[in-house]
């Protein structure tokens, strides 16, 4: 099967990494679904055999993978959100500093005539955390609705057609400069998983397992993946605590506007 670039994402930061939770409802089920994925055969998933579909992964298109076991399978879906304004035409901040606008930038800078070369600019697109949240809700809502798709997709592909299907979304927060709070006196970063009004949000969403969201910790400077349970949003289990989960409508939460943006390029 051919591998997207959105499969190979998962699969790189799932298998093989530390999966986080807080709570032992998110303890129960990560540890379920991760000593699974353990006996999954590491066989290269690109040339899987069909007809050999036990614990092998499953790369595909909707959903982005998929994995067989004894009596049930889980799926993944890979979905991006960043903190700009989302328009028809996709993210204003991805559409202006793209990868060719990076690769400008440096090739300009290789250019110059010195060993050391700086480039300083403002980013001037707006990167708000309720621009973040909103398009969790809204790019949720669209993979979302196309639960029932993936699943008749995936069953047209394995033997056992009335086999239970188990969908993880794998969430990344494509996010530079995080939104913050002052908390028990210092700043902390805040994403939409520490914010109440996601759980809301997420109360009613029957059809999914659960979500792992993908990010970048700016004070461990690590990549962290942390599970949410939709069962244990759907008991009421997440509350607000100040200390994961905020009510981030009666914080101030600070947008960094118009932040600098610099490269630095050695010769050597």
């Amino acid at each position: 099967m051919k591998v997207n670039d959105d499969s190979k994402l998962i699969y790189d930061s799932v298998f093989g990494n530390t999966i986080q939770f807080v709570n032992k409802v998110e303890k129960k089920e990560i540890d379920i679904v991760m000593s699974q994925i353990k006996e999954v055969n590491e066989n290269n998933p690109e040339n899987c055999d069909l007809n050999n579909e036990y614990k092998i992964v499953n790369f595909f298109d909707s959903p982005d993978f998929y994995i067989v076991f004894s009596d049930f399978v889980l799926a993944f879906e890979h979905f991006m959100i960043d903190p700009s304004k989302l328009t028809k035409k996709g993210y204003k901040y991805k559409r202006k500093y793209s990868e060719d606008y990076y690769n400008k930038i440096h090739s300009d800078i290789w250019e110059d005539d010195v060993n050391t070369s700086h480039h300083i600019e403002t980013i001037d697109t707006d990167l708000k955390y309720q621009y973040l949240l909103n398009n969790f809700y809204s790019i949720f809502n669209k993979h979302y609705k196309q639960i029932e798709k993936y699943n008749e997709n995936i069953r047209n592909q394995i033997k056992d057609k009335t086999m239970p299907i188990h969908t993880i979304f794998f969430i990344e927060y494509s996010v530079k400069l995080p939104s913050q709070i002052f908390h028990d006196g210092s700043l902390i970063d805040v994403f939409p998983h520490n914010d109440i009004r996601l759980y809301d949000f997420l109360y009613d969403k029957n059809e999914l397992k659960g979500i792992i969201v993908n990010y970048d910790d700016g004070r461990s400077r690590n990549t962290i993946n942390r599970y949410i349970s939709l069962k244990a949003c759907k008991t009421g289990f997440y509350k607000i605590d100040n200390d994961n989960i905020f009510n981030l409508t009666r914080i101030g939460v600070h947008d960094y506007k118009n932040p600098l943006m610099s490269s630095t390029i050695m010769k050597i």
